[in-house]
């Protein structure tokens, strides 16, 4: 299904001659990226219940239209409420909105580019899906905008997915394998252009690999609609099946920040976005910060099913990282492992093979040295 927004500059014969605003995939407007996956922000969402919402303003004058049409053969039964406000003089900026996609992109190096749209305008928000058929992480290239050619904050060129989005709409994993979408929307401190606009998300792998990608522009002009080309037919725009990984994925993942902190003896432990440089899974960890050596953080996860193997931990090391012991069930897991380095880095540590019931799980870390400590996952294999 697509949305299309038209407005209309004038009338011949009683019939009025809309000019398109817009004309996206249905999902991607709503921000949900491909399938529909709920999510919720200032400016527009998806429920669990399979409602959407859309809470960026539409100015018009002399009517408008918006419709939902789909390329399918499926029927869809739709209830549509909408507010309206009468202005005066209504502003002369309309919503737009474009969709750009690009398929088998180069994961090293590859562009997306939404270029010269004209102003005067405001940009009110940017998202990016990429299907990665590999393990490490892809979005460490930089994403810049460009308003008049000038790169000035709140503009200029951000060191990766990680630092420029939100935290994701949707992340498939293990690791960061699979589909990935992020959205951000400047809903106190739009980004404003008088001539023109670009903004280019330019993709960075670590191995090559080629990606399924494909963006969204929503902003506010004077100017034309901006139209990179057509909405891809409906076969093309099924988000493209996940590809078989090309390492083992394992009986269990568990996101460390998705774990529950019973208890910490000492300092505070919560979850923390990473900066897109270092490969975690859904760019994120559970950061244990201010430990004494002798103290503990107990955390809870849950088995489904009961599962049996090789139970691995992967960690942030850096030079503020402490050394811990790892204890499953009140039962001591492999030897210390050390986390002082140098250079920040991961290291995924083997706590020997284990029989995990069907019920929750205690995992406990004793501090050995202070510092900090970033766990990124547990995978039984």
């Amino acid at each position: 299904m697509r949305i299309v927004l038209s407005q209309g500059t004038s009338k011949e014969g009683g019939r009025l001659n809309p000019d398109v605003l817009l004309d996206v995939p249905f999902g991607d407007f709503f921000g949900s990226g491909p399938g529909l996956s709920p999510h919720s922000n200032r400016a527009l969402g998806v429920t669990s219940e399979g409602g959407f919402f859309c809470r960026l303003p539409l100015p018009y004058q002399d009517g408008f239209m918006l419709s939902v049409q789909t390329d399918g053969e499926e029927a869809h039964r739709f209830s549509l409420e909408m507010g309206f406000r009468q202005i005066m003089t209504p502003p002369a900026l309309r919503l737009h909105a474009a969709y750009l996609q690009r398929d088998d992109v180069k994961a090293q190096g590859g562009v997306l580019r939404f270029d010269k749209i004209k102003g005067p305008g405001r940009l009110a928000g940017v998202s990016l899906s990429a299907l990665n058929p590999m393990k490490p992480w892809w979005g460490k290239g930089p994403t810049s905008i460009s308003a008049d050619n000038n790169h000035a904050a709140p503009l200029g060129s951000y060191p990766g997915a990680g630092a420029f989005f939100h935290a994701p709409v949707r992340a498939d994993g293990p690791f960061s394998f699979g589909w990935h979408h992020l959205n951000r929307f400047f809903s106190s401190a739009s980004v404003a252009f008088h001539q023109e606009l670009s903004v280019e998300h330019q993709l960075q792998h670590p191995e090559e690999a080629l990606l399924h990608t494909n963006s969204l522009l929503w902003w506010y002009s004077a100017g034309d609609a901006w139209e990179p080309s057509a909405v891809p037919a409906l076969a093309d725009r099924i988000p493209a099946p996940l590809p078989t990984p090309d390492f083992p994925v394992g009986q269990r993942i568990v996101e460390a920040e998705e774990m529950e902190v019973v208890r910490v003896t000492a300092g505070q432990a919560s979850a923390e976005r990473g900066d897109g440089q270092l490969g975690l899974s859904q760019d994120s960890v559970l950061t244990w910060r201010g430990i004494e050596a002798g103290k503990m953080m107990i955390l809870s996860f849950p088995m489904a099913a009961a599962a049996q193997g090789e139970m691995k931990l992967q960690f942030i090391t850096g030079p503020d990282a402490a050394d811990v012991r790892v204890y499953l069930n009140g039962r001591p897991a492999g030897e210390k492992i050390s986390l002082k380095t140098a250079e920040l880095g991961v290291k995924t540590v083997s706590v020997g093979v284990q029989n995990l019931a069907a019920r929750a799980h205690r995992l406990t870390f004793k501090a050995e040295s202070p510092g900090q400590m970033s766990l990124d996952f547990l995978i039984l294999e």
